[in-house]
């Protein structure tokens, strides 16, 4: 799908390498995930000390 929208696969294998610790993180099945999971994932990341332009661009918006 990426690439077929024109992503590079430098970006392809980022984006799967978020999504693998994206899920990771999570520690359950990705069809049992909710959009407050994301929230959280997504507030952790902030909190790391990741920009929130950084976060705004993750792969899970895709």
């Amino acid at each position: 799908e990426l690439l077929l929208r024109g992503y590079s696969r430098k970006t392809a294998k980022s984006y799967i390498y978020i999504l693998q610790k994206f899920l990771l993180y999570m520690k359950k099945s990705s069809l049992c995930l909710e959009e407050n999971d994301v929230r959280a994932y997504l507030l952790f990341l902030i909190e790391k000390g990741y920009g929130r332009e950084s976060v705004r661009l993750t792969p899970i918006f895709f």
